[in-house]
């Protein structure tokens, strides 16, 4: 298969734009049929498999194929193996592959090609995702309803061309699958490397009871206060554009999402830093999220950098490994953020509370060996995230070339 580049002369304006000579304006009714979905008496509802799996809209969408949650024993209106399964309500346009014949609720409807190839249609779908938002109405749900979706027109190219088209982007959607679940697997492994060796260490036989419960007998039990300096930064006043700008990076509590940060979304000033109580933080320092919905993140800072009030900064002493105390944080937080929750359903976190929780602490040779192992797994994991990253760009720009006649495949 080889790949040739848009020769002006075999192509043609349309309503939609310039397409290849061979590529035809259609509606979307005309090549395919749409099924709109039916929500069966919620009576019918069941989770024990009696009847056929129910899918109510996007909620149960998984990244190629539906979630089965329920079943109902009364389907109305059915899709089956290999059809297209869209949501008609809010997000309009998600979209997922049918693998089992089930019944559709209100907010999917199905599609499958009458005059073509249904892989082509579910990446062509992808792609129109902004016209089919454009089409739908409701003030307070969004959707589209059959008649607008018949009339949406699309640009096709002939059969054998689509089926080409739609065989290069399932490769790169298979590679994409298999390398998120090698993060995923990568993932489970080290949580469970983790509460292994963040409790029971390496090669240890006797343990000892303590606020957190059995660790090994050598091991010590400190406060982070203890073992490592802690302070909050600030943010400049917002009103002075002259605060931000600048050339001093400036990290915020949602950027502990990360994990390790190597760069910020915004930086500020010498005067905005002069002028706030944000503060400089050295690398390698631990950055942990005290308020809202990043309440309990933990990252690793990899430059010097400042920091927001929302941030507490954990710098370790001389007998604290950095990183040892990076995956110590990371697995204590959520049981911290757990304890600290209130009936709101939001964590109650400060300083305070952060700083007089107990760490585990081995000897600093062990720290580094358990530092060590936990590394070259999450460097496992960023390697596998990165190359993931590389896909969904290249099927990104595949699907924009190829799915448009800006590309064309030839046998």
């Amino acid at each position: 298969m080889s790949e040739r580049r848009q020769d002006p002369e075999r192509y043609k304006k349309t309503e939609l734009g310039k397409i290849p000579d061979e590529w035809k304006v259609v509606k979307i009714g005309e090549i395919a049929q749409v099924n709109m979905g039916q929500s069966p008496s919620s009576s019918t509802y069941n989770d024990n498999g009696e009847g056929l799996p129910f899918f109510q809209g996007n909620a149960d969408f998984g990244s190629l194929f539906p979630q089965i949650r329920l079943y109902t024993s009364n389907p109305i209106k059915r899709a089956y193996p290999n059809e297209i399964l869209m949501s008609v309500r809010a997000p309009v346009g998600a979209l997922n592959y049918c693998n089992v014949e089930c019944c559709i609720g209100r907010g999917l409807c199905s599609l499958k090609m009458i005059k073509g190839n249904n892989n082509f249609l579910f990446y062509l779908l992808k792609l129109k995702n902004k016209d089919l938002n454009s089409v739908s109405t409701g003030s307070t749900f969004t959707s589209i309803n059959k008649q607008a979706l018949n009339d949406l027109k699309i640009t096709i190219p002939p059969l054998s061309e689509q089926y080409k088209i739609a065989s290069i982007l399932s490769k790169v959607d298979e590679q994409i699958e298999q390398t998120e679940q090698i993060v995923e697997r990568t993932e489970i492994l080290k949580k469970g490397l983790m509460q292994k060796l963040l409790t029971k260490g390496i090669g240890h036989t006797k343990f000892k009871k303590t606020e957190l419960g059995e660790i090994p007998e050598e091991w010590e039990c400190k406060k982070l206060s203890e073992i490592s300096k802690t302070y909050s930064g600030g943010t400049p006043l917002k009103s002075k554009a002259e605060y931000f700008g600048g050339d001093i990076p400036w990290v915020k509590s949602g950027e502990l999402n990360k994990g390790l940060i190597f760069t910020t979304e915004e930086c500020i000033s010498e005067q905005g830093l002069n002028n706030s109580s944000a503060k400089w933080v050295t690398e390698n320092s631990i950055l942990i999220a005290m308020y809202g919905a990043t309440a309990g993140k933990v990252g690793l800072l990899k430059i010097r950098a400042t920091i927001n009030q929302a941030i507490l900064a954990v710098i370790p002493k001389v007998e604290t490994h950095y990183l040892f105390l990076y995956y110590s944080m990371h697995y204590l937080m959520p049981n911290i953020v757990k304890t600290q929750t209130q009936g709101s359903g939001q964590p109650n976190l400060n300083a305070e509370i952060i700083k007089n929780n107990y760490i585990p602490l081995p000897s600093f040779p062990e720290q580094q060996k358990i530092a060590s192992i936990l590394s070259k797994v999450d460097s496992q994991i960023q390697d596998n995230q990165s190359y993931l990253t590389r896909l969904r760009e290249l099927k990104k720009g595949l699907m924009q070339d190829l799915l448009t006649g800006k590309v064309r495949v030839c046998a």
